[in-house]
């Protein structure tokens, strides 16, 4: 916990955490956790000799020497901060964060080329560590890198599809290239996991109206489908409800309701507006059905809904 705190800059949290009595001498591990605890509270001396410690301790501990990079790039150091990265992650080759911080000493230093590879060797090595990920995407983009970093993100995104960075990330990506129906899609998945905010929906109705709303292929004379739920209290379930039907519901209407730039569009994303009128419709509406037995929704029965007019 205190190592997820730190990593994103709850220093003072992290802190409170760790301020239990330890039980015993700490080891390399804990004292280079509260180092970096004090390096990020700015108590730079204090980090410097928990660093030391930590080295007394266990002798090339990647954390260790990693911290004392870090402190040594604050001083100015370049020389010493580059051989400290170096050494942790000679110490632990399966750790990103050493690499990318000599990535952006590189990168500081004008080797952009170097840079680029160590921040996304870095990133590779630790994506799920959000500050990772952020250089190496803000490093991508500034260089015009856009198709290669969305390689690594997506590979990464396979392997952690629940991390709400990288699906982000990936997303801006694809964005910036332009490829916008996987966007969109990649937007719906990522509401329906991670929820929404007003910010999102402006971004996901930006891209949704730069494509145009879906249309099914086919001939006449299709089966339809009207899509109708009635919210009530379960709008914080609203999108991944949704999310569930998309590729039985085959209408852009249906989509997380992201039928145009709109207010009405918000609303009901947020699960406002339905009319008591209407919603006594869909009542009677589903109790049809249900006496009639509808089955499961087979995904290859995929038709066009009949909007309802409230």
């Amino acid at each position: 916990m205190a190592e997820m705190l730190i990593q994103t800059k709850h220093y003072k949290e992290a802190q409170d955490l760790l301020g239990e009595p330890i039980l015993g001498s700490p080891d390399a591990r804990m004292l280079s956790l509260l180092g970096s605890i004090q390096e990020g509270l700015g108590n730079d001396e204090e980090a410097a000799r928990l660093a030391d410690r930590a080295l007394a301790r266990t002798p090339g501990f990647a954390p260790a020497l990693n911290l004392q990079g870090v402190l040594a790039f604050k001083r100015g150091d370049r020389g010493n901060a580059e051989r400290r990265f170096r050494e942790a992650a000679k110490a632990d080759p399966s750790w990103g964060e050493p690499v990318t911080n000599l990535g952006v000493l590189l990168w500081a230093a004008g080797e952009k080329e170097k840079s680029l590879d160590l921040l996304e060797k870095g990133f590779v090595l630790s994506p799920r560590t959000a500050d990772l990920a952020e250089r190496y995407h803000a490093a991508a983009v500034s260089s015009g890198f856009h198709a290669r970093a969305e390689k690594a993100f997506r590979d990464a995104a396979e392997r952690h599809p629940q991390n709400r960075t990288i699906a982000f990330l990936l997303i801006d990506l694809l964005i910036s290239q332009e490829k916008h129906k996987e966007a969109m899609v990649r937007i719906e998945d990522a509401m329906a996991a991670f929820g929404v905010d007003d910010s999102f929906i402006d971004a996901a109705l930006a891209v949704r109206g730069k494509i145009g709303p879906m249309a099914i292929e086919g001939g006449k004379g299709r089966p339809t489908l009207s899509l109708c739920m009635i919210v009530r209290n379960e709008q914080a379930n609203l999108v991944r409800c949704l999310a569930g039907v998309r590729d039985v519901v085959d209408d852009d209407r249906r989509r997380h309701g992201l039928d145009g730039p709109d207010e009405g569009s918000r609303r009901h994303l947020r699960g406002e507006g339905l009319r008591p009128s209407l919603a006594r419709r869909l009542r009677r509406g589903a109790e049809r059905l249900s006496r009639r037995g509808l089955g499961r929704l087979d995904p290859g029965d995929r038709c066009r809904r009949n909007p309802v007019v409230p």
